[in-house]
C-alpha cells in the first residue's frame, strides 16, 4: 500500500465547559478575536454587537496557519463547541500540535482552567492510498456478489467493481456538534472518484489517529492478500 496523501486529520478535546471557563468571565468576541489573531484565521464568527452568547452556541474558525518551529502549518478548521473544541489539519500530529498550542495559550492569556481538568480526546483520519492489488477481487466472497451483478444486471457489459466498504458500531455522523461526535466517522473504503480502477486508489475514512489508519489499512491489505 501506497499513501498518497495525508488529507485531513482532526482531533477534539471534550471538556465540562463550567470547569474551564473564566471566573471572570469573557466576551465572545473578545475570544473571536484572541483565537482569529492567533492563528491569522481568513473566517472568523461573525457576532453581531447585541447578540446573546447563547446565540452562538458554536463558533468555526477556517484557513488559518500555525507557526511553529519545525515550519508553517495550515489550519483547515477549528471549532468552539459548548463542551469542547476540534482542530482539523493535514493529520493528527498537526491537529493535536495546534490543540496542545491552543489550550496553552487560553489558559495562559484568557483565564481559562483547563490545568488538572479531566480531557477526552478523539481523533479522524482521512487518507488516499493506492493498494497493491485489486481491493475486491482480493476477498472471495464480495467478488462471488460482483460476479452476481455483472451477470444479472447487465450494463453495456460494464463489470461491476467494489465501490465502498464501511464500518462503525453506531449512527454515522451527519453534523458535528460535539467532541464525540468524531467517534462516529467509523472506518470506510471508498474508490477515488475520477480515477481509473486500475489505479487501485481509494479515499479512507477512519476514527483513530492518522499514523494508526495507516497501520490498519496496511494490515488489512496484507490479510487480504494472505488470503
Amino acid at each position: 500500500m501506497k499513501v498518497i496523501l495525508g488529507a485531513l486529520g482532526m482531533v477534539s478535546v471534550r471538556v465540562a465547559g463550567d470547569d474551564v471557563v473564566p471566573e471572570r468571565g469573557l466576551l465572545q468576541r473578545d475570544l473571536v478575536q484572541s483565537v482569529g489573531d492567533l492563528y491569522s484565521f481568513a473566517v472568523r464568527p461573525n457576532i453581531p454587537p447585541n447578540a446573546p452568547p447563547q446565540a452562538f452556541p458554536i463558533l468555526t474558525f477556517q484557513q488559518g496557519r500555525f507557526v511553529h518551529t519545525d515550519g508553517i502549518f495550515p489550519i483547515q478548521q477549528l471549532v468552539i463547541l459548548q463542551n469542547g473544541d476540534l482542530v482539523a489539519a493535514a493529520n493528527t500530529d498537526i491537529a493535536e500540535l495546534v490543540m496542545n498550542d491552543y489550550i496553552e495559550h487560553l489558559s495562559t492569556q484568557l483565564g481559562f482552567r483547563y490545568k488538572n481538568v479531566p480531557q477526552t480526546r478523539y481523533y479522524a483520519s482521512t487518507l488516499v492510498v493506492e493498494f497493491g492489488e485489486d481491493f475486491g477481487n482480493r476477498i472471495s466472497e464480495l467478488q462471488k456478489i460482483l460476479q452476481i451483478l455483472t451477470d444479472e444486471m447487465p450494463s453495456a457489459g460494464n463489470v461491476y467493481h467494489l465501490r465502498s466498504v464501511d464500518f462503525g458500531y453506531n449512527d454515522p455522523i451527519t453534523n458535528l456538534t460535539a467532541p464525540e461526535d468524531l467517534d462516529r466517522v467509523g472506518f470506510k473504503i471508498e474508490r477515488r472518484i475520477g480515477e481509473p480502477y486500475q489505479r487501485n486508489r481509494f479515499f479512507c475514512n477512519a476514527a483513530t489517529k492518522t499514523s494508526e489508519h495507516i497501520r490498519l489499512l496496511e494490515l488489512i491489505e496484507a490479510t487480504i492478500t494472505q488470503r
